[in-house]
């Protein structure tokens, strides 16, 4: 892809590929949340009988050291 770069522009490239130009943009800022911090999120919701909401949810979650926003939980 950024071999092409120098020839064609990248509304170009994804317009070939199909593939929506905010999908390019985003690309470099890293891949999708893991499994892992999902599974974790999940395993303390219910640890808690799902009584938590996202709030104390993404408390609980910094405390253990994780960088996550409520949106990312809910």
């Amino acid at each position: 892809m950024k071999q092409h770069l120098s020839s064609y522009s990248v509304p170009q490239i994804y317009r070939q590929l199909n593939v929506s130009l905010s999908d390019y943009y985003n690309w470099p800022k890293g891949a999708p949340k893991s499994n892992e911090l999902f599974d974790n999120v999940k395993a303390l919701y219910w640890q808690h009988k799902a009584r938590l909401g996202a709030p104390s949810l993404v408390h609980d979650m910094r405390e253990k050291g994780y960088d996550i926003s409520e949106r990312t939980v809910s």
